[in-house]
């Protein structure tokens, strides 16, 4: 069931991040790593808490709050083509995969990235617009497999830098490989 269920976000995440769709721009503009907003390990009390709530066998990782304050620490870049470019790097300690959850998502012509922030782990979901992947404003991304994932929007307005984010990011996933 569990493999069933990684397999299905596999695909969801090869379809969002397409060959075929343009690279992240950190990428593309060889940026180097954005600010990390990192939460604390995941300790034996929560993996504890995890396996006696679930309703399945194996527990693949569990759902961790994201602060609001993380996303504050993301920075706006202009790319050379004058493009605004908000960035940051999220590191779950231990994670086999992070997969992250949007909710209000209202990014129009814009674009949002999410893709390993470890270069020898490479992967990415997205890129996500207009409402995101079901066009209600709340997703869940595909599993990037690292424990470090850099979070990119590439605005569709030169002014974006002055405005909020058109989204809220609520929670990750972590997930782990076979039971810790």
């Amino acid at each position: 069931m569990i493999a069933g269920f990684l397999a299905a976000f596999a695909c969801l995440s090869a379809a969002a991040g397409s060959s075929r769709q343009p690279p992240p721009p950190g990428i593309a503009a060889r940026l180097g790593l954005p600010p990390v907003a990192a939460l604390p390990a995941v300790t034996a009390a929560e993996i504890a808490k995890a396996k006696a709530s679930a309703e399945i066998r194996e527990v693949a990782g569990i759902h961790r709050v994201l602060p609001a304050s993380a996303l504050k620490k993301g920075r706006w870049t202009k790319l050379k083509d004058g493009t605004s470019l908000w960035r940051l790097a999220i590191r779950s300690p231990g994670a086999a995969g992070v997969r992250l959850h949007f909710r209000d998502f209202q990014a129009g012509g814009g674009m949002v990235w999410v893709y390993s922030g470890q270069p020898d782990q490479p992967g990415s979901s997205g890129p996500f617009s207009g409402q995101g992947l079901w066009e209600n404003g709340e997703f869940w991304t595909g599993v990037v497999e690292s424990e470090l994932v850099i979070l990119e929007y590439k605005a569709d307005r030169p002014d974006a830098s002055r405005r909020s984010l058109p989204f809220r990011l609520t929670e990750i996933s972590h997930l782990w490989r076979g039971v810790p």
